[in-house]
């Protein structure tokens, strides 16, 4: 009976780990298919001729360029996250076309402006290409820290542009430490039921 016991316990413990472990995975791949959404829509509403603009480093009507940058910035704000951009390879480094903005971005004279270098990129996003045309990553760069999900594209000019969409690392963060906090939480209530159930067989031992 005693095993039995131990083995029901046991064995709910487990089920318990497992669906909690699948439910992380669901919450992450939920982040990421937000993210690669949100690069379909950039790439839905920003037009080819922006970016072939860019390649040949021309002007582009600066009421449409705002208008576009608006639509970026209320859908960043409105779905959480914190940039909104498409950047194009320059030689070794990168440049933005068109990119979201957000307060601290202002109070800090930081807003990215068409054609401004991204200086501290994450480099695997070079080993981007049309066979490998989706990466999600984590990184640092002089705007902050985040989980990102970049999008390999070419225009009918056959100008290669990469589109990003990024979460705070914050967010992946809490999720990750929400999922250690529970785990921890139903530890502890199975050693506890175990220590209860000792407890119990100590107690009839004794009386015996």
């Amino acid at each position: 009976m005693r095993k039995k016991y131990y083995f029901v316990l046991l064995i709910s413990y487990l089920l318990i780990i497992f669906t909690l472990i699948l439910f992380w995975f669901s919450q992450k791949n939920n982040l990421k298919k937000q993210l690669l959404h949100a690069t379909h829509y950039v790439n839905e509403i920003v037009p080819e001729a922006l970016i072939d603009s860019a390649y040949n480093k021309k002007n582009f009507p600066i009421l449409y360029y705002d208008s576009l940058r608006n639509i970026l910035n209320n859908t960043a704000d409105n779905n959480n996250f914190e940039y909104l951009y498409v950047i194009i390879p320059q030689k070794d480094s990168f440049l933005f076309v068109i990119s979201s903005y957000n307060r601290i971005d202002i109070l800090n004279n930081m807003i990215s402006k068409y054609l401004s270098p991204y200086y501290y990129y994450p480099s695997k996003i070079k080993n981007l290409s049309p066979e490998r045309p989706v990466m999600f990553l984590k990184y640092t760069d002089e705007y902050g820290s985040f989980f990102s999900a970049f999008h390999y594209y070419i225009t009918d000019a056959h100008h290669p542009y990469i589109v990003g969409a990024d979460y705070d690392l914050n967010i992946i963060s809490s999720l990750n430490w929400k999922f250690i906090f529970i785990i921890l939480a139903v530890t502890i209530i199975f050693i506890f039921a175990l220590l209860l159930n000792f407890n119990c067989e100590y107690k009839i031992k004794n009386k015996k």
